[in-house]
């Protein structure tokens, strides 16, 4: 008997950007074996069907038979396989031919299947052919409301054509084998996009998450909506601008309607949580470069998506120092907001803006509070927190509401922001302590943003502004206590002559400051310690 791995062809890890013809080196006798055996097309057979032309003479009904054809196989597959989806290149050729079939759908439904048709006819490898077919139905749903007739030809092709969509235990059935074979091997899916390999997995997404959200509301629905869920963020960091698009503009609902996952379910295996950090890393640079569009929707989708990378990064699989990049990495994303907001500032993004801010701060605030955080640890905090401009982020937050572009906010719209700066500001003064002049640059900053709210506040009074005089009288407060922040110093180290004073050995004076003049650290209660320690000081 060959091996199995033969029969299915190879690892994912060896799938080609082009469709790999690995099923030469088996025998067409084994190809008959595995067909009449299990009822199931050879691997040669399904690398013929990525290729077959769709049939003209009635291409709506080929493509619903198709994705019937389609299913029927993964069944087959699954069941005799008892491997991950994309265990073996079989399944995966099976998913990338159901999505190939899913944007036809679509593009049938936005009216365009025609333009489709013709653009498969040009020559071309099917890899590109499909990736083509792809752009062109998610390009689509910028421009055409063909989501309805999409989700009526999807749900045919899935459903049992007896019964209604809404009452057809197959479709909910199809449905949900759909999300549990692809949440099973999330840890492929997410480096099969990186590659990008599963063209138009947005539009089969989206098309599963509109369906589970038209179900009654139940356990197991809900677990599937949290499941495709976990989905739509994996492709969300890793998938092209257009991919983004589509989650956001449909992928929207099920983000927010949707439990967050727990890191121990979220989390695959070490690399898959390497691969999530740096593909989170990696979006802040394209942002940067300003690679992307930025709209309310992305301010709101990048905080889910800060909680999903954070979740999969805390079971051990990055250093601790990575993972105390995650929340910093989170103030570079505000800075790209607060770089790239229109002329005339929009409330909601001002909202969606500091909203972000405050779950970056919360962040900060759960892994920097730590008391078993380490002094080197604690300096590698505030220097980063330099890196990424803090006071100066902070401050910018403030004062944008109070640009004459802008539009009023009420004090509750300000407090759930204003509530996470005084614990932050006990972070950085904590990180402060350890690294003494490391914010000594900052203080320009407070100075200058306190400065105009002052003097914006007295506007307003002359002015009766009454909305900008209370929000204002919330803010100033705080952020006039930051100035704790440039005032820390590290705590004097115990005196090491304890005659001096009369304490114990390892006490220390409050006050103190005389420190050893080779070593620079020991402090001691007077002149006369330092004196007669010298250079045996304990530092």
């Amino acid at each position: 008997m060959v091996d199995e791995q033969t029969h299915w062809g190879p690892n994912f890890h060896n799938y080609l950007l082009e469709i790999d013809p690995c099923s030469v080196r088996t025998s067409h006798d084994v190809h008959s074996e595995i067909y009449e055996q299990h009822n199931i097309p050879s691997l040669a057979d399904v690398q013929e069907l990525l290729i077959e032309p769709v049939s003209v003479y009635d291409p709506v009904e080929y493509v619903m038979e198709e994705i019937q054809s389609s299913m029927a196989n993964l069944y087959r597959y699954m069941s005799v396989c008892r491997r991950k989806i994309f265990s073996n290149h079989y399944g995966f050729l099976c998913i990338r031919r159901l999505l190939h079939l899913t944007c036809l759908c679509y593009m049938e439904g936005a009216g365009i299947l025609d333009e489709a048709l013709r653009l498969m006819e040009e020559p071309d490898t099917y890899s590109n052919l499909s990736r083509r077919i792809a752009w062109l139905a998610i390009e689509q749903l910028k421009y055409s409301p063909g989501v309805a007739r999409t989700m009526e030809l999807f749900s045919t092709g899935l459903n049992d054509l007896s019964k209604p969509a809404s009452d057809s235990p197959v479709l909910h059935t199809n449905i949900s084998f759909l999300v549990q074979i692809l949440w099973e091997d999330r840890g492929s899916f997410l480096n099969l996009c990186i590659r990008g390999l599963l063209p138009g997995c947005s539009v089969l997404l989206c098309s599963i998450a509109m369906w589970l959200l038209t179900w009654p509301s139940t356990d197991p629905r809900e677990k599937l909506l949290t499941r495709c869920r976990e989905l739509i963020f994996r492709l969300y960091l890793v998938g092209s601008n257009r991919d983004r698009y589509v989650l956001e503009l449909l992928g929207s609902k099920i983000i927010d309607r949707t439990r967050e996952i727990t890191g121990e379910r979220s989390f695959v295996d070490a690399q898959d949580s390497k691969t999530a950090y740096q593909a989170y890393s990696g979006l802040l640079l394209a942002f940067q470069q300003g690679k992307y569009d930025i709209n309310e929707m992305t301010m709101h989708s990048i905080g889910h998506l800060t909680d999903f990378v954070l979740n999969i990064s805390t079971k051990g699989a990055i250093t601790l120092s990575e993972i105390l990049d995650v929340p910093w990495k989170a103030f570079g994303y505000v800075w790209v907001f607060l770089n790239r907001m229109d002329d005339i500032i929009a409330t909601e993004k001002h909202t969606r803006t500091r909203h972000f801010a405050a779950r970056a701060c919360t962040y900060i605030r759960a892994y920097c509070g730590n008391p078993k955080m380490t002094h080197d640890l604690l300096v590698h905090a505030a220097n980063v927190l330099v890196d990424v401009d803090i006071i100066g982020c902070l401050g910018q937050i403030l004062l944008m509401t109070f640009q004459p572009a802008s539009t009023a906010h009420s004090v509750e719209d300000w407090r759930v922001f204003l509530h996470e700066l005084p614990g932050l500001q006990a972070v950085i003064e904590r990180c402060s302590s350890a690294a003494p002049k490391v914010f000594d640059d900052s203080r320009a900053d407070w100075i200058k943003t306190l400065a105009y709210l002052r003097l914006r506040a007295s506007n307003a009074r002359a002015t009766g502004d009454l909305i900008s005089s209370a929000i204002l009288s919330e803010i100033i407060p705080v952020w006039s206590r930051y100035e704790k922040v440039f005032s820390t110093r590290p705590a004097p180290y115990p005196c090491t002559y304890p005659r001096c004073t009369g304490l114990e050995a390892g006490e220390c004076m409050e006050g103190a400051g005389y420190s050893c003049g080779r070593c620079n650290k020991a402090t001691y209660c007077s002149p006369r310690c330092q004196r007669f320690a010298g250079s045996n000081a304990i530092p």
